[in-house]
């Protein structure tokens, strides 16, 4: 996972474990959360893509967390 200096953006990739180590998956989606430092942060369950929710934060009554998932770039092309 990379994470914002501010630790409101967290990235989540795939990794497959390969014969010398770990690769990043090249067809599973890129899960993006935007939102509070606290909580907000990228999951999956099987091949399903979610954001955890925000950490309460007495500070922000009503924390928003929103998910961005995409294709990796390589999804498309053909070996």
């Amino acid at each position: 996972m990379v994470t914002s200096k501010d630790k409101t953006e967290k990235t989540a990739y795939l990794l497959e474990r390969k014969a010398k180590g770990f690769q990043v998956s090249e067809t599973a989606t890129i899960i993006t959360c935007t939102g509070c430092a606290a909580g907000c942060s990228p999951s999956r369950l099987g091949k399903k893509g979610f954001c955890t929710p925000c950490d309460p934060d007495p500070d922000v009554p009503k924390p928003k967390c929103e998910k961005t998932e995409t294709l990796p770039a390589t999804a498309a092309v053909k070996k």
